[in-house]
């Protein structure tokens, strides 16, 4: 994945991740891995539009988890994301104001087991990609607005 001066969302990922890099480019795999999720918050939370309902960055959250983008801690430890071994295996977003499309980055995320992005406001098409992530056993993306099968 690349960032361009076409894709803003793609900018302020890879200027967080530089900046807030808790892995200190020790893991590349560590450090793609939090640029997606990045790429996925700034894709996907429209300020204009409300923004995410729960745990956005800044925002308080539940006591086990962290608002995203959090620095000093594993994206892990995250609102909504869940890992095993530091490898994120579940995204779980329903009904928290999404807006925005699905990054077809998230296909890098090449451990995702479950992906929940159900009752948002996602436009756009599916990542077609999502089709063959082998890791990936559920997928819920209900009451949105996107185009494709």
């Amino acid at each position: 994945p690349s960032a361009s001066v076409e894709n803003p969302p793609a900018n302020k990922a890879l200027n967080w991740t530089r900046t807030e890099n808790l892995y200190d480019h020790k893991s590349k795999e560590l450090f793609l891995q939090r640029y997606i999720l990045a790429l996925f918050y700034y894709s996907t939370n429209v300020p204009n539009k409300g923004g995410w309902q729960k745990c956005k960055q800044d925002q308080d959250c539940t006591a086990d988890r962290k608002p995203f983008l959090s620095a000093n801690v594993t994206e892990c430890q995250w609102y909504g994301v869940y890992c095993h071994d530091d490898v994120v295996e579940e995204l779980s977003f329903d009904n928290n104001n999404l807006h925005g499309n699905i990054p077809s980055e998230l296909t890098h995320l090449t451990n995702l087991q479950r992906l929940f992005l159900g009752k948002n406001d996602l436009s756009g098409g599916i990542p077609t990609a999502l089709g063959n992530m082998t890791h990936l056993k559920h997928l819920r993306l209900n009451d949105n607005i996107l185009e494709g099968d």
